[in-house]
């Protein structure tokens, strides 16, 4: 068969495109002989209620009685059976009118195609990953029952030979349970076939409903409403289409599943990142508050300004150039060490976060007031312990605690040994060094401008001393019990969804 030749006697006049509704799609053509075509292409079942006639091997048209749609039925069956999706295609010679107002009975089924789609490299690995990483992976497909089932078993969502029962549904059947029973169901509830967008998004619903964080994985236009409600929305980039992007909070530009994967170990990264980070950022706050309100209200001090005067006006008793190395230099590099760093693969070992935990846990209250409790002590001891009465010993080893104490908060949520890992992060000794160097600086150069002493060898060695003492304290506080209660349950974080409606 000429194809070129048989597109140039055709021309189309209207498209219908594929709706997720009715699971069908069609094209209008005129031929050489003025005469107009319509072509339909969907869901065997769907297409199968539409014909009356079908096409013999031979070219014949013949009626489609009871047996033969009987044996048409098991064919689609097999081929479900067999892991194909089944596409039937059919046809009409009709008027123009008839295409654009319904979908006209009585057509000639032309035939079924049979597609089977395998994995793609890299995603069976990607899914048993997902799996690993405490991830619940649920399938949902317009699909037969037998191919959803084919699917979810290849994938390992299934397991080959296991009962079945309550855990693959098709969509009809669970949208006529009440929203009870849905919510009972849902967490069972593995494969769901033949789904409509409606099905999808009541899925997605009771999932959230249930506690669950919802990421929905979809392309067509058909998720767009589930793609909206889950927690977040992610599509393929040049293979979705552009009402699904809009609603999507996640594109996958490379078009691979195992990007999600990395995606999800990045942001379980990027979370204990930004935990760490505020540990570390109020533990040094909480220390510069108690060092700036004690030193104003004791009388052991020189009288600068008044307490209610440090809270109400902003003033404090450190030199303008310590605050900036407190807030500035120590905040930066802080946030350097802390969130600009590889996630490493035990963190996809880690049980997924519950949707109410909070962004403080009890772990890190306990460690901040913890450190935050001895790190003044050794402040205030400074000109004591130095065997010095000169200005500004007192404030010298609190920036060394800071940043050799951050080091150790860095890995403490994991078990491997410290130094161990810490000759792993050449950007963590790089950035730590920098920070001890100006220290140094500071104190030994500029000690005009940071109103600090200098010292010598035996006094920094001291300093250094104190400032590893955090390291046996933050091993020894692991040991202490954590309150299973949380006091931020309450507090509503901002949470970004997409607008589009």
């Amino acid at each position: 068969m000429d194809i070129e030749a048989l597109k140039r006697s055709c021309t189309i006049i209207g498209t219908e495109y594929f709706n997720p509704e009715n699971k069908q799609s069609g094209v209008l053509i005129q031929t050489a002989d003025k005469s107009f075509h319509v072509l339909r292409k969907g869901e065997p079942d769907v297409i199968l209620r539409m014909c009356s006639q079908y096409y013999e091997t031979t070219g014949i048209v013949k009626a489609m009685n009871k047996n033969e749609r009987e044996l048409l039925q098991h064919t689609i069956e097999g081929m479900a059976k067999d892991g194909l999706r089944c596409i039937a295609l059919a046809h009409k010679k009709i008027s123009i009118e008839e295409f654009f107002t319904s979908s006209p009975p009585g057509l000639i089924l032309l035939g079924l195609v049979g597609l089977r789609s395998s994995l793609r490299p890299g995603v069976k690995k990607a899914l048993n990953d997902c799996i690993g990483a405490g991830v619940t992976l649920k399938l949902i497909t317009g699909d037969s029952m037998f191919t959803a089932s084919n699917v979810a078993t290849e994938c390992g969502i299934l397991e080959a030979g296991k009962n079945q029962h309550n855990i693959v549904v098709e969509g009809q059947e669970f949208r006529k349970y009440t929203p009870e029973e849905r919510l009972e169901k849902v967490d069972n509830i593995r494969v769901m076939a033949r789904a409509t967008p409606l099905d999808k998004f009541l899925f997605v619903q009771c999932l959230k409903d249930k506690g669950n964080v919802v990421a929905f994985l979809g392309r067509g236009i058909g998720d767009v409403r589930a793609l909206k409600e889950a927690d977040i929305g992610l599509c393929f980039g040049s293979r979705s289409a552009e009402m699904a992007e809009a609603c999507s909070e996640i594109i996958i530009l490379n078009n691979e599943f195992p990007s999600a994967v990395d995606i999800l170990r990045w942001g379980r990264g990027t979370y204990d990142g930004i935990q760490a980070y505020t540990e570390f950022l109020l533990t040094a706050s909480f220390v510069a508050l108690i060092i700036d309100s004690v030193m104003e209200i004791s009388p052991r001090e020189p009288r600068g300004v008044h307490f209610i005067e440090v809270v109400s006006e902003g003033k404090s008793p450190f030199p303008v150039f310590q605050l900036m190395w407190l807030k500035l230099i120590v905040g930066t590099v802080a946030a350097l060490t802390l969130v600009v760093k590889q996630p490493p693969g035990e963190i996809m070992h880690k049980p997924p976060r519950d949707r109410k935990e909070t962004l403080i846990n009890n772990i890190m209250l306990r460690n901040i007031l913890v450190q935050s409790s001895h790190t003044p002590n050794h402040t205030f001891q400074g000109k004591h312990t130095l065997q010095s009465e000169q200005q500004g010993t007192e404030y010298n080893d609190l920036p060394h605690i800071c940043p050799l104490s951050r080091l150790q908060h860095v890995y403490q949520e994991f078990e491997q040994n410290f130094f161990e890992e810490i000759q792993k992060k050449k950007l963590v000794w790089t950035i730590n060094g920098i920070t001890v160097v100006f220290r140094a600086l500071m104190a030994e150069v500029f000690g005009r401008y940071s109103d600090t002493a200098r010292l010598d060898m035996g006094q920094w060695g001291i300093c250094i001393a104190i400032a590893a003492v955090s390291w046996p304290i933050s091993w020894l506080v692991k040991y202490i019990p954590i309150l299973n209660m949380s006091f931020f349950r309450n507090v509503r974080w901002p949470v970004y969804k997409s607008k589009v409606k």
